[in-house]
């Protein structure tokens, strides 16, 4: 994920599918976070704008979670996942899935989220989600961990948020009225 590489809230807001509020002298636009963030340390801000506002959409039957693995509290994460989730009539409708401090490509990212719509949410659709998204990433070692192991903490904190977030959405009491 573009932003800084091992931050928590650019994965959290990718995966809700953030809308970033952006003014400037020319006045306020709305920009999709995967279009605001441009790379490491990068957004598609001008010199000129300022970030003033993040939005979340909220969405009918869908929940998120977010996982970090940390050497101490408050520390920059080993590994960590987010996911978001839609569920209707007991299948994934829509799913977004993120990764922090691994390196992930986001395009092969975007394929593990692709290959849960329409999917039942078994065990064996989680662990090959955990799979793939393990296999987008390309951790490095450092002092935080090997890059075996931090790809093992993709695959499980994958499975783990992207568990969470159904079982939230399948414990959350219908809207009632409007």
């Amino acid at each position: 994920m573009p932003g800084r590489p091992a931050e928590d809230l650019t994965t959290v807001n990718t995966v809700l599918g953030a809308v970033c509020v952006v003014r400037g002298p020319s006045g306020q636009r709305e920009v999709p976070i995967d279009e605001f963030l441009t790379g490491p340390y990068e957004t598609s801000l001008a010199f000129n704008e300022m970030l003033v506002e993040v939005r979340i959409p909220l969405r009918h039957r869908t929940s998120s979670a977010y996982a970090k693995v940390e050497r101490r509290v408050g520390d920059w994460a080993v590994a960590a996942a987010g996911a978001a989730v839609t569920l209707d009539n007991g299948s994934i409708a829509a799913a977004r899935v993120g990764l922090t401090a691994v390196n992930a490509d986001a395009d092969r990212l975007a394929a593990v989220s692709e290959a849960l719509v329409g999917q039942t949410p078994t065990d064996e659709v989680l662990a090959e989600a955990g799979r793939r998204a393990a296999a987008a990433c390309e951790p490095v070692t450092d002092m935080r961990g090997s890059a075996d192991y931090k790809r093992h903490l993709a695959s499980e904190l994958t499975i783990r948020t992207l568990r969470t977030a159904i079982q939230r959405v399948r414990e959350a009491p219908e809207p009632q009225g409007n």
